[in-house]
């Protein structure tokens, strides 16, 4: 069953798409890539689970297949790729296909922002992460060493393509990414959302691929809702980095290793979730069911299960947190929630707070 859903940017809007089969997006890809030069971006460990799909919905196209993993994700790779489809003549009628989770798509979204000064690019999100979040709203970028996505552009692709049918091979780690997201939106914006998932959860875990296609679904209505409001993140846009202040922070601490950006998120929005109570603007029972979703969905909440045996000080998470590039004026915007669907504006919180508040929510 065909469903789509169109996010309004004047000049710049695109439809998503979702198929229930992956070889049912085959006509729906074809009507962008006839006639065109074309190049499949993916990794090598995407590229083994799906080359028989690869090669049946995109014959005759360029495949440039990169290293998996966050490493991938540096300014190297854009030339890399650049050099690739400059020898293959690529123009600025030429199309690049993201295929892959939101590494491949924020790496693709940039290559595809400044190659020519900019050619056209669809997504075809093979991750839940990529699903309900990074798929859609225009945001590429690359990793630089102290800061993650600090290299970028806004540029929207042509289309995004989603079919739950790639999950059914997603680990049970890559689900739970996009799981945090998917709970992310439903906080700042949905309560009947958040409805939804406490009520489904373990259709969820069981992978049920009608309730995912509408988990899908309702996560990018609220971002495309947020999208079209501010698309070059004026303010409004920064709702989205609900969690991710504190989650950015501690992939930076990991140097993108050993922890992926959806556990990171999920400990990021349970200490949003805290901070938001301590500060006396979310009652108490709305702070314990977001705790309990998290928690009934089996995504993590606290520092001291994260990888090795050294762990982040409060302090240093402070002074990860100072580096977001989101903060102005060397102070940290923090995204709070009033309510459950019922966010407050990014504004500047004093750092002591912020300690104070790490130092008694994970024991720091």
């Amino acid at each position: 069953m065909k469903d789509q859903i169109k996010v309004n940017l004047g000049e710049n809007s695109y439809s998503v798409i979702w198929q229930d089969l992956i070889l049912s997006l085959k006509k729906d890809i074809e009507k962008f890539t006839e006639g065109r030069k074309t190049a499949v971006i993916t990794n090598t460990k995407i590229y083994g689970i799906y080359k028989k799909e690869i090669n049946n919905l995109f014959k005759n196209s360029l495949l440039i297949i990169l290293p998996d993993g966050e490493k991938t994700k540096r300014i190297k790779t854009i030339e890399e790729i650049s050099e690739k489809l400059l020898k293959e003549n690529f123009n600025r009628d030429s199309l690049l296909i993201a295929f892959g989770g939101g590494v491949i798509g924020d790496i693709t979204g940039f290559a595809a922002s400044i190659y020519a000064r900019g050619i056209s690019f669809v997504q075809v999100p093979t991750t839940l992460l990529a699903m309900v979040d990074s798929s859609v709203g225009g945001k590429t970028g690359v990793n630089l060493s102290q800061g993650k996505n600090m290299a970028g552009t806004f540029y929207q692709p042509k289309a995004v393509f989603i079919c739950c049918e790639f999950l059914k091979t997603l680990p049970k780690r890559e689900i739970n990414c996009g799981l945090a997201e998917a709970v992310k939106s439903a906080l700042i914006m949905n309560k009947v959302f958040f409805s939804f998932l406490e009520k489904n959860v373990e259709n969820i875990l069981n992978k049920n691929i009608n309730i995912m296609n509408l988990l899908s679904k309702e996560s990018v209505l609220v971002k495309a809702a947020v999208v079209e409001k501010d698309e070059k993140e004026n303010l409004l846009r920064g709702i989205l980095n609900l969690g991710h202040t504190l989650a950015h922070a501690i992939e930076s601490w990991y140097n993108y290793k050993y922890i992926n950006h959806g556990e990171a998120v999920s400990i990021g929005l349970s200490f949003a979730a805290f901070f938001s109570y301590r500060q006396g603007i979310l009652e108490e029972k709305k702070y314990h069911r977001i705790i309990d979703i998290l928690t009934n969905l089996k995504l993590n909440k606290n520092i001291s299960n994260l990888p090795g045996q050294k762990k982040p000080k409060a302090e240093e998470l402070l002074e990860l947190m100072k580096k977001d590039k989101k903060n102005k004026k060397e102070e940290i915007y923090f995204v709070m929630l009033k309510d459950i669907g019922q966010y407050l504006l990014p504004k500047p919180v004093e750092s002591k707070k912020l300690f104070l508040a790490l130092k008694e929510f994970y024991k720091l």
